[in-house]
């Protein structure tokens, strides 16, 4: 049986694997985890294929939304990181933004 992708990010997203994955990956400086062992992973997954699809009606969108979320807070981080120096030293006013300006009050 074919997994939604939904089912399968919450699976891999569990903290118990990301302590698992740690324990079990190379001596590197930038360890990874050879496929054999990410493969050996077991993961319990319903047996009827009704509950798979209602689990990704309902969390794919929030899911989906949780990414958009973060994309937009990265956006947003960037901005302010760019805009903050010019605030703070004076070069840019809040009063010279324009009313149509997403940055408008």
């Amino acid at each position: 049986m074919n997994a939604p992708w939904s089912f399968i990010h919450a699976a891999k997203t569990q903290p118990e694997v990301s302590d698992y994955l740690g324990q079990m990956a190379d001596d590197a400086a930038f360890p990874a985890g050879r496929p054999e062992i990410i493969g050996a992973w077991k993961v319990a997954v319903p047996d009827q294929a009704k509950n798979l699809d209602a689990f990704q009606y309902i969390c794919a969108p929030l899911f989906e939304r949780a990414d958009d979320k973060r994309n937009e807070s990265r956006t947003l981080t960037t901005m302010r990181e760019a805009l903050l120096p010019n605030l703070l030293s004076g070069e840019l006013s809040v009063n010279e933004l324009s009313p149509n300006s997403a940055f408008a009050p």
